[in-house]
């Protein structure tokens, strides 16, 4: 009898944590029977057909009919292999470790600015103790995480075949942020930095993916700060049409103060485009300093590759392979 593997996320839409979940669940999925608990109605698109996904309702401790959704998914993961995402589940199932057995590990993505100290935080360190083991996706989170438990691994995040395969499509003139509009995603800052790359002549126009709570003032950015004839916003795009986007453009722009998972930019990268990254420590912790011109956060100086590292960029994205993450997680998991 196949082993089950169960991955607990809250949502499945289009975060670079959750579309994670998808793909290791869908390689997981080839060799084992896998669902999926989610908090939410789930986006079905690019998940296998043979996975479940089953929805519970949010646990809390002032709702006394919550406490059959926790008694349910005890049920569910007993005896089974459990791999939680998010803080909200990290906890929650390291409270259900304490009187049920089941093998749990914790998958965590964010960098070390997004541990805030709080209770939240504490109390998942606390029981990440519990944990039979931790995969971080990035060195800080690997340092951080042994600390805690020993049992620790750092392995990268995976990405399927087809979106690794470096495309040769003819480039156009333009650049691209894709991302949610948050405030450490700093993308007035990514403005800055076209408007910058522009005037020294290396490109004319920015086109802005995404929505987010700050949509509105950004908007308004580019009105004083910018000829808003050069910069578009474009709000949602689906993940297949973003590939389609950056397969043209010539420059991949990211601000941000942290990141978590970075797919945006290792598409980018995977779709030929040049990437200017904030040199903050998550972003470093996942790409070379060989293939990616890394921008001062602060006085967005840079010096810019004068040729791009071709070779270095293929090994890379052969580490990035969902395959060879599988392959990891496999050993870790001791299935």
């Amino acid at each position: 009898m196949k082993k089950e593997i169960i991955f607990c996320v809250p949502q499945l839409y289009g975060g670079g944590a959750e579309q994670q979940i998808k793909y290791l669940a869908n390689i997981f999925s080839n060799e084992y029977r896998v669902k999926i608990i989610v908090l939410d109605n789930a986006n079905k698109n690019n998940i296998n057909s043979n996975i479940e996904i089953i929805k519970i309702q949010k646990f809390s401790f002032k709702k006394i009919r919550s406490l059959k959704s926790l008694l349910a998914l005890r049920k569910i993961i007993n005896g089974n292999y459990v791999i939680s995402a998010t803080i909200y589940f990290d906890i929650l199932c390291g409270f259900l470790k304490l009187f049920t057995n089941f093998y749990w590990f914790i998958r965590e993505s964010n960098s070390s600015k997004a541990r805030k100290i709080s209770f939240k935080n504490n109390l998942r360190k606390f029981l990440g103790k519990k944990a039979q083991g931790i995969v971080a996706n990035s060195k800080s989170g690997y340092k951080y995480w042994y600390l805690i438990n020993k049992n620790s691994k750092l392995i990268y995040n995976g990405y399927p075949k087809e979106i690794l395969e470096t495309t040769k499509k003819k480039k156009k003139d333009f650049a691209i942020v894709a991302s949610r509009m948050q405030p450490h995603k700093n993308i007035k800052s990514s403005i800055d930095l076209f408007n910058k790359l522009k005037k020294e002549g290396y490109i004319k126009k920015l086109i802005i993916f995404g929505e987010g709570p700050e949509m509105n003032k950004i908007k308004k950015y580019i009105k004083i700060n910018s000829n808003k004839e050069n910069i578009e916003i474009k709000g949602f795009i689906s993940h297949k049409k973003l590939q389609e986007m950056l397969s043209y453009a010539k420059y991949f722009l990211s601000m941000s103060s942290y990141e978590g998972t970075p797919n945006a930019a290792i598409e980018a990268l995977a779709n030929n485009c040049e990437l200017f990254l904030s040199d903050t420590s998550s972003h470093m912790d996942f790409f070379p300093k060989s293939i990616v011109n890394y921008v001062n956060i602060e006085t967005l100086d840079f010096k810019k590759k004068t040729k791009k590292d071709s070779t270095k960029i293929l090994q890379f994205l052969k580490e990035c392979d969902i395959e060879v993450a599988f392959r990891k997680y496999k050993r870790f998991l001791n299935i």
